[in-house]
């Protein structure tokens, strides 16, 4: 099980608490994560059922990106990281938040780790919790998002001390600079 080990460090848990859990032997878990062994399908449903994920992200046949029309990516990893950051910026809890939005704790913190692509509906009620823009959450992937990313950088520079701000927009002209002279 490809993702196993990945799984049960995310939850910060050692191979013999999440075999307790699973009422087998730890050394069973670590011949899965070495995939030198391979577990019956009832207990492969069990394991991703506990972790909340499907059979294929825990087997590896999930991606954590997928391609659009344009060939870019839409990139999880970072939608999931800007949930994360909403949902820190407004000092709520994942409980909080998953409770609200009808999901388990332990799925949000899967979508802000990237590991699960959540449906459109659960993302909107996500978005609604925390309320936030899907612009803001999708900003990475969006090439209309820059704009959106522009504005979210605008306001962290702005928060910052007068001296810290020259720094930084002195840093973004000289690269800006380059990259015209550079075309």
């Amino acid at each position: 099980m490809k993702n196993l080990r990945a799984l049960r460090e995310s939850r910060h848990l050692s191979q013999e608490t999440l075999a307790e859990h699973l009422d087998i032997a730890p050394r069973r878990i670590s011949a899965y994560e070495r995939e030198v062994s391979e577990a019956n399908i009832s207990l492969q449903i069990k394991i991703a059922d506990y972790f909340g994920v499907t059979l294929d992200y825990l087997n590896g046949r999930e991606i954590d990106t997928f391609n659009r029309v344009d060939n870019t990516d839409l990139c999880v990893k970072e939608f999931g990281n800007r949930i994360r950051q909403i949902r820190t910026d407004k000092k709520l809890s994942a409980k909080e938040v998953a409770e609200k939005a009808g999901v388990s704790a332990n799925y949000l913190l899967l979508i802000e780790s990237g590991a699960k692509i959540p449906k459109l509906e659960t993302a909107i009620n996500i978005l609604n919790t925390l309320n936030a823009s899907a612009d803001a959450a999708l900003m990475d992937s969006l090439q209309a998002g820059y704009s959106v990313r522009a504005h979210f950088l605008d306001l962290k520079i702005a928060a910052l001390a007068p001296k810290e701000q020259k720094l930084i927009l002195d840093l973004i002209e000289v690269m800006v600079d380059n990259i015209r002279k550079n075309q």
